[in-house]
């Protein structure tokens, strides 16, 4: 597939809209002590957020994405966008997010952020969590046979964002949640 600029520049507000969503997300789900990681160090390595919960200390990296994949010749339906990398595959995940994660005595963990149209949905889990139920620790699955396991913070909650900034279906295609699309 051809990455274009247009795509890079899309990928990239939507990760910038998820990481302005983390730190009132990660507060409704009992986290304190919320720090932003890349205001320490730009673009931090795996990690954005630093933040606490029942005593424990985690570094979370935030990933947002469209929720769904553009049709392809295999698919010509929208359809899950099923994974969610962590990042370069030559970082050797969940090694290096274990190596991070050792430096602030903190237990790896991510914030994954599904946008649609309108709504958005976001879970949290820990690395290890991922490597437990024998994925590979190298991404987020994100097909509803993995997000029922992780702990919900949010489900077809609205958003804010002009969606035709991070739009990633052609024209004409919707995805096939029909009554998302259509809420006002």
């Amino acid at each position: 597939m051809h990455v274009t600029k247009s795509d890079v520049q899309k990928r990239k507000k939507l990760g910038t809209f998820g990481e302005n969503l983390a730190p009132d997300l990660l507060a409704r789900a009992g986290f304190i002590n919320i720090k932003s990681l890349n205001q320490l160090k730009h673009n931090h390595e795996f990690a954005d957020f630093y933040a606490e919960r029942g005593g424990k200390k985690f570094i979370i990296s935030v990933k947002a994405r469209n929720k769904w994949e553009l049709p392809n010749r295999s698919n010509p339906l929208p359809h899950y966008n099923n994974r969610y990398k962590f990042g370069d595959p030559a970082k050797k995940y969940p090694k290096h997010a274990f190596d991070v994660a050792n430096r602030y005595d903190a237990t790896a963990a991510w914030l994954a952020i599904a946008f649609e149209r309108l709504t958005y949905d976001a879970y949290f889990w820990t690395v290890q969590q991922l490597l437990d139920i024998g994925r590979d620790g190298r991404g987020i699955p994100m097909t509803p046979k993995y997000t029922k396991l992780y702990e919900c913070i949010v489900v077809d909650e609205l958003h804010h964002y002009d969606y035709e900034e991070f739009r990633n279906l052609p024209a004409g295609i919707e995805t096939p949640n029909p009554t998302i699309n259509s809420r006002s």
